[in-house]
């Protein structure tokens, strides 16, 4: 039997300072919260702020742990 391989993702829920909230619609007509894979020797921040420039085109000045 071959090793279950898994892959960590994340979600992020953005605010500005309206308190307005960034979802995003998916090609398939879903709505979801930005985010995406976490690679190796990459920490959960390094990996949000990466997958939010790519997709969005946004930086991450700074965020709030819950």
């Amino acid at each position: 039997m071959k090793p279950r391989l898994f892959q960590i993702t994340q979600d992020a829920i953005l605010k500005n300072q309206k308190g307005e909230i960034l979802i995003l619609k998916h090609r398939k007509g879903k709505w979801l919260l930005p985010g995406g894979r976490i690679n190796l020797k990459e920490n959960w921040f390094e990996a949000l702020k990466r997958e939010i420039k790519e997709e969005q085109e946004l930086l991450i000045l700074k965020s709030a742990k819950y």
